[in-house]
């Protein structure tokens, strides 16, 4: 059978074109996407262990007298906090360091200041 010179359709070049164009964009992209949700992933563990770790020192300071301790943080089993104290003349440095973990990868952060001793 022959088909006639002007008949609708697409020729398979055409269909394999737009199906590379297409593979060529969307691939990219989920990788974009993939490293976007990683990044917030990280990004939002950080924040939970700054907040944490801000909120020990002002309870800290309120107290007016720094106590080494460690604990877990209730509200994130996978958190650990350790807060430590370094006398100097009148002052202490205080440092709270709070461990996570995210995506699989164990992260630190720590928080110093220093307090009057009297």
């Amino acid at each position: 059978m022959i088909f006639p010179k002007n008949s609708n359709g697409f020729t398979l070049i055409e269909v394999l074109s737009a199906f590379l164009i297409l593979i060529v964009v969307i691939v990219p992209l989920t990788y974009v996407f993939a490293q976007g949700s990683r990044g917030a992933a990280v990004s939002g563990g950080k924040t939970a262990a700054l907040n944490f770790a801000q909120q020990k020192m002002e309870e800290i300071i309120a107290e007016g007298e720094a106590v080494e301790e460690k604990g877990i943080i209730n509200e994130m089993p996978s958190y650990t906090y350790v807060v430590s104290v370094v006398p100097d003349k009148k002052m202490y440095l205080v440092t709270v360091t709070v461990s996570y973990k995210v995506l699989g990868k164990s992260r630190k952060l720590s928080l110093s200041t220093l307090i009057s001793g009297g």
